[in-house]
């Protein structure tokens, strides 16, 4: 047990590091308002443990769209007004760079990207393989290979002529399952990576805070995960290569020298009250009824050249919806469900059963044996 004077000196060490930690903080080359914290070093880290949604739009009211803060040790320039996007995503001394590997960085402890050569041979072939791979023929091929494999999923449901499910838990494995086999083909979707991954994602923000994996008990599911799992292209975060000052349209001035960071952050927005009537409820009609508010909604990212993992998502979920609509039969679809906002990535419900409905399988023609066709059934002759 410590004593009163070794407690005195652990506190003097720590408040000693906190500030040689301050003192000597790498910090951006703009002059906009600097979020403070009274964490040292983790910063927004701690105060997004429940969400950063909330958070961020505190610190946008107070600071404006465009301000820095701390996230585990970094100066991160955060821009919560997609209004401001378009000239930062066009801007060539911003490299495109996935945020796939900040996760690892942060979550499976991954060699940190900061020699800015490394960063930006990287950064450069990212753009190259979007290109390449995501885009035109290609992800016309993506496409429908995915709606092939979907199909299939649909088709071994397991229901009868009635059946009904929760929504989400029905839904969200064939989806799971299938983009994995999209990409990565078959056999890497097995029972243990799923619990493993939805494990992991229940943690995955204290790991990205910086607790310990062994405190959370994922130790052994990140490493399977981490053997598994190769990189896959999702683009929130641009980090500068190169001097430059982009002009933003709110008449300011983004002022930036090579390795700050730059978060756009886009959903703030559709999460306004004062914007969008309860903003956290799905309405199939709100831009129908006031279309204005659909001109800066990017919920899926900034398109499939800047986010092109969500790009896909997105043709994928319409052909996914297609694909429901046209091969099963749905009837008393109940309930609602609020979304998860302490989740990384797509935000799933709180709850996975509050939405139930009866599915189908949608009976053709074709099914039926005619007159002139025999049935598979038993007949039996006089």
């Amino acid at each position: 047990m410590l004593d009163l004077s070794s407690l005195v000196q652990v506190v003097a060490a720590v408040i000693l590091l906190a500030v040689h930690r301050y003192v000597n903080a790498r910090r951006p080359a703009n002059s906009f308002p600097y979020v403070p914290s009274w964490i040292p070093f983790f910063g927004a880290s701690f105060h997004f443990r429940h969400g950063p949604m909330r958070v961020l739009q505190a610190y946008t009211a107070t600071y404006g769209p465009v301000f820095n803060l701390t996230v585990l040790g970094k100066t991160i320039t955060y821009v919560t007004d997609a209004t401001l996007f378009p000239p930062l995503v066009k801007c060539p001394a911003l490299g495109l760079f996935p945020l796939k590997i900040k996760f690892y960085e942060r979550v499976f402890g991954s060699t940190s990207h900061d020699d800015p050569d490394v960063f930006a041979f990287l950064a450069k072939h990212t753009r190259q393989n979007i290109l390449a791979h995501l885009s035109g023929t290609s992800l016309a091929q993506w496409t429908a290979k995915s709606h092939a494999l979907f199909q299939r999923q649909v088709a071994e449901g397991g229901f009868g002529d009635e059946f009904d499910v929760s929504v989400y838990a029905w839904l969200a494995p064939k989806v799971f399952a299938t983009l994995l086999d999209t990409f990565y083909g078959k056999g890497l979707c097995t029972p243990q990576l799923a619990h493993d991954f939805d494990l992991l994602e229940s943690k995955i923000m204290a790991l990205y805070a910086g607790a310990p994996a062994t405190l959370l008990k994922v130790t052994e599911p990140r490493q399977r995960l981490h053997e598994a799992l190769r990189e896959y292209i999702e683009a929130h975060t641009d980090t500068a290569v190169a001097h430059a000052t982009v002009d933003l349209p709110n008449g300011t001035q983004l002022r930036m020298q090579p390795g700050d960071e730059i978060m756009l952050w886009g959903g703030l927005g559709y999460h306004d009250p004062s914007r969008f009537h309860n903003p956290d409820d799905f309405q199939f009609d709100r831009f129908a009824r006031y279309p204005d508010l659909a001109k800066d909604f990017r919920p899926f990212g900034l398109g499939k050249f800047n986010c092109p993992g969500q790009f896909f998502a997105v043709e994928f979920l319409k052909v996914a919806l297609a694909t429901l609509m046209l091969d099963t039969e749905i009837s008393q679809f109940e309930g609602s469900a609020s979304p998860n906002y302490t989740t990384a990535g797509v935000f799933a419900p709180k709850d996975a059963e509050a939405v139930r409905m009866c599915i189908r399988r949608r009976v053709f023609m074709a099914d039926h044996p005619t007159m002139d066709e025999p049935s598979n059934g038993c007949v039996s002759c006089a």
